[in-house]
């Protein structure tokens, strides 16, 4: 699995005009080995004001290359102010994936498909952090689902469909 853009270090990286007008697109689809991730974002580093879209997480490799075609964040990193839509995961997660640690902030998470857990968000042991004041709509595989722990604060979720648990937001481990 390849990203778009790969954020590693306490930096910020945001967009002058938001994401009605910059954009970073994924590609591939969710099945196989030429998927491409949006973003990955860890060691505190900050992204903001960009529209996440057509990205895709495969069925191949690691754990974490099958989570979060658009986003996936830990190590204490921050999206805020994003569009995160269209895209997809083999596992969970299609639109974001925290694990361990990091921040969602104001964003719209909408129209993301996985075969299971959670089409919008998926949080891993997320001990410190969350998705706060933000949207999760229309997607696919569930809204948000939790495995272990997870904040998630102020938030709409609304729309969102499952043929499995929790169309909304469902809770595992935790």
């Amino acid at each position: 699995l390849s990203n778009r853009v790969t954020i590693t270090n306490a930096i910020l990286v945001q967009s002058p005009n938001g994401p009605s007008f910059t954009s970073i697109v994924g590609g591939g689809t969710n099945l196989s080995s030429t998927s491409v991730r949006c973003v990955y974002l860890s060691a505190g580093g900050q992204l903001s004001g960009f529209a996440l879209t057509n990205g895709n997480a495969g069925s191949l490799g690691t754990t974490a290359s099958q989570y979060g075609g658009g986003v996936f964040v830990e190590g204490g990193a921050t999206l805020s102010n994003c569009l995160i839509t269209g895209c997809g995961s083999f596992v969970g997660g299609a639109g974001v994936c925290l694990q361990s640690n990091g921040w969602v902030r104001n964003c719209v998470i909408a129209s993301n498909r996985s075969s299971t857990g959670g089409g919008g968000v998926l949080m891993i042991n997320v001990n410190a952090g969350g998705v706060e004041a933000s949207v999760i709509r229309g997607n696919t595989a569930g809204g948000v689902y939790v495995n272990g722990a997870g904040l998630l604060s102020g938030c709409l979720v609304v729309s969102n469909f499952s043929t499995g648990v929790g169309s909304g937001y469902y809770c595992v481990n935790g």
